[in-house]
């Protein structure tokens, strides 16, 4: 058998190295090793018993003897087209690295979106980021209080909630001279006079609205009435409506409180919103006068209350009084004139017991004399002690009396201090 040339065996070993690239697969592309290339042509080597020795070395060429008696145009014409196929085979094996990285990549990228589209939804979500609440920005009093300085309002007091740390109500008086609660629930509000604030806490209790005063104003408001404050010397009962319109209530204690006891009668003030008072102030205090209307009529239907329960009474003690004068008068009376007769008895009736001249009817008559003298003498102590114990009602007395004198003198004095007189600000009296 005669010996074939490198080309020739690599022609019959792997044709496909040679006469044809090899086709790429579009998802990989399989290593073609040299271990392989070696295995092969060793059992080429052992079918075909030749003695073939391919070179290590792809450019140059193995010539045999049949090589000889070509001619030196043919061989001319191998040795041009061996380079070129050699050259294919490299720009082959260059291209196929190439791909095969490219390839590679995009198997790596289809393979990413691949999972990144089956973790994904199909339909476009909204994305909900959860970001921390900015604190808002409380306003300064200032501003407020030169918005409603300029409206001509007078501010007192600042009512200032310590579990908020802001301030709810602001208390002044409007240019009528009416005290009004200028609503600042939805104005977060900071204080920056500490001399002029009224600490307070929000009492969560359910305790309504109690007393026929209370109730009374509370059922004649109308509609165009925002609300009014009751004040009691200890807590703060706020009644204004809500977006619906309903009354509602809310309830503080002040942090200081009074020591004294509750008034009966609580002061009462109006209530109004500080928006309305920038929209509209004319009509802010056409409804503060409206609110005044209702809470003075109510003020003075208790005031006339009290004093006709005073009279009332003072008519029902006068009354008693003359009662219990005229039974004293006539127990004392006839407790002293049945003592001053059965003494007389009694002492005709101890002569005879004296002299033993006594007979035993008389003396059945003596004893019965002396146990209803001595009931008499029991009665007359019993009527000194009940006596006795009137001298705590005599003390009330003395105590509502000057308690009486004490309010008319006041009344009298205020109203001489104010007749044809100018106060300043600071001589008002608040009770707020």
């Amino acid at each position: 058998m005669n010996k074939a040339s490198l080309e020739e065996s690599l022609a019959l070993l792997a044709p496909d190295l040679v006469k044809e690239k090899k086709k790429l697969s579009p998802v990989r592309v399989p290593d073609f090793s040299g271990s392989d290339l070696s295995n092969l042509l060793r059992d080429e080597k052992e079918e075909s018993e030749g003695e073939i020795s391919p070179s290590p070395s792809p450019v140059r060429s193995v010539t045999s003897e049949s090589d000889e008696n070509e001619s030196e145009e043919e061989r001319s014409e191998r040795d041009l087209e061996s380079p070129e196929v050699i050259s294919e085979s490299e720009d082959e094996s260059e291209d196929v690295s190439e791909e095969s990285d490219y390839e590679s990549e995009e198997d790596e990228l289809e393979h990413e979106e691949i999972t990144i589209s089956e973790k994904r939804p199909l339909t476009p979500t909204k994305l909900n980021f959860k970001f921390g609440k900015s604190p808002k920005r409380l306003k300064d009093v200032k501003d407020i209080k030169m918005s409603l300085e300029n409206l001509r309002y007078q501010i007192m007091k600042f009512i200032f909630e310590e579990d908020e740390n802001t301030v709810r109500y602001v208390i002044c008086f409007d240019p009528n001279g009416e005290m009004v609660f200028v609503d600042l629930t939805r104005e977060k509000t900071k204080i920056f006079d500490q001399e002029k604030i009224i600490k307070v806490t929000y009492k969560d209790d359910d305790s309504n609205i109690t007393g026929s005063y209370m109730e009374k104003i509370k059922n004649r408001l109308t509609f165009e009435v925002y609300g009014v404050v009751f004040y009691d010397g200890v807590d703060y009962y706020f009644l204004k409506r809500n977006e619906e319109g309903s009354l509602v209530e809310e309830k503080y204690t002040t942090v200081d409180g009074s020591s004294d006891d509750p008034t009966s009668i609580p002061y009462t003030y109006a209530i109004i919103k500080y928006k309305d008072i920038l929209d509209s102030p004319v009509d802010s205090i056409k409804r503060t006068k409206m609110t005044y209307q209702v809470i003075q009529n109510c003020q003075m239907e208790a005031s006339h209350g009290t004093i006709s329960s005073l009279f009332k009474n003072l008519k029902t003690l006068t009354e008693t009084m003359q009662k219990f004068e005229q039974i004293y008068n006539k127990s004392t009376q006839q407790t002293i004139s049945d003592w001053k007769n059965l003494s007389g008895s009694s002492m005709d009736y101890y002569q005879k017991f004296s002299e033993g001249t006594l007979t035993d009817d008389e003396k059945s008559v003596f004893d019965k004399i002396s146990v209803n003298m001595f009931a008499r003498f029991q009665l007359f102590n019993d009527q000194v002690d009940s006596i006795d114990s009137l001298g705590n009602v005599v003390d009330r007395i003395q105590s509502c009396t000057y308690n009486l004198k004490k309010v008319s003198e006041k009344l009298e004095s205020k109203s001489d201090r104010l007749a044809n007189n100018f106060l300043e600000i600071k001589d008002l009296e608040l009770y707020i």
